[in-house]
């Protein structure tokens, strides 16, 4: 399978979004501000990381409330992103927020309508894609099939976590900003569509049991 199920999981866990409904809020300017002349490039930062590798356990009651905060609201949702999450052994949620509070990051907040070379977003990119593979190597995310040898191509893991950050992410920012409350309305509509749709393609079993319905399914495709 490909890494990309897993590398926008774990885009999740750092943002602690996880659910469709939860938009992660901007950072401010003098957020940013702090962490302007702090790198002079991407791999400055990444040599940066690698060199307070070995002391991220420093940074560990800053993360026990970070994934107890996360692990305590995927308790209260059912769906499958907290699923997921909740599979996750705690080690490795620990080394991700580990890493934000040792990279000086006050919360994972990458601005998502900003430049995605800017030397702020960076800082969150090599993070994220850092702790991530880190987490892959050690089977973190065997359970969802995450492919290793694609874990291996930095140039590949960059694509996935802009894709889904100043993609996916951004364009839920932008709804929210423009109409708060239109990416729930929007998140509902499709839901309720989608199960209409589902209806529709079986109008003769609308009240057969799924487990009946699964036989029935079966039984035409042999």
């Amino acid at each position: 399978m490909l890494a990309q199920p897993s590398s926008d999981l774990h885009a999740r866990i750092i943002l602690k979004a996880p659910t469709q409904f939860v938009v992660p809020k901007m950072p401010d300017a003098k957020e940013m501000a702090h962490y302007k002349d702090r790198f002079s490039s991407s791999e400055q930062i990444d040599n940066n990381i690698k060199k307070k590798f070995t002391s991220f356990s420093k940074y560990i009651n800053s993360a026990r409330k970070e994934v107890k905060s996360l692990l305590d609201a995927c308790k209260t949702e059912g769906s499958s992103i907290s699923a997921n999450i909740l599979a996750m052994e705690e080690d490795h949620l620990l080394l991700i927020f580990e890493a934000v509070a040792a990279m000086g990051l006050k919360r994972f907040a990458p601005d998502f309508l900003g430049d995605p070379n800017s030397i702020y977003n960076l800082i969150h990119e090599r993070v994220c894609i850092f702790t991530f593979r880190q987490i892959a190597s050690s089977f973190g995310y065997a359970f969802m099939g995450c492919d290793l040898s694609q874990v291996e191509k930095p140039a590949l893991l960059t694509v996935l976590y802009r894709n889904f950050v100043f993609g996916y992410m951004a364009g839920n920012v932008k709804k929210e900003v423009a109409a708060p409350g239109r990416l729930l309305e929007d998140i509902e509509r499709d839901t309720m569509y989608s199960r209409r749709s589902s209806v529709r393609s079986f109008p003769y079993f609308n009240n057969v049991s799924s487990w009946v319905l699964s036989f029935v399914i079966i039984e035409l495709i042999k």
